[in-house]
C-alpha cells in the first residue's frame, strides 16, 4: 500500500494502481471532468495507463472552457 492525496486527502491505495482506477475506486466520474498530478495535467486519454506513486497530489476538478 501507499499515500497518495485526492484533493488533498490523504488515501492508502495499492501499488500500479492507475489514475482510472483511483477514480473509480472513489465513484467519480470522468464526464466533464480534469486531473492534475502534482501540478501538470493529465489528459483524459492517458488516465488509464498513468501510475501513480507514493506522495503524489492528484487534483480532479470540473473542466471548464473560456477565455
Amino acid at each position: 500500500m501507499m499515500t497518495v492525496y485526492l484533493n488533498e486527502k490523504p488515501l492508502q491505495v495499492a501499488e500500479l494502481t492507475t489514475l482510472q482506477k483511483l477514480l473509480m475506486d472513489n465513484q467519480i466520474t470522468a464526464a466533464g471532468k480534469a486531473a492534475a498530478i502534482n501540478d501538470h495535467a493529465v489528459p483524459p486519454g492517458l488516465w488509464a495507463e498513468t501510475m501513480l506513486r507514493p506522495g503524489d497530489r492528484i487534483l480532479i476538478f470540473r473542466a471548464f472552457y473560456g477565455g
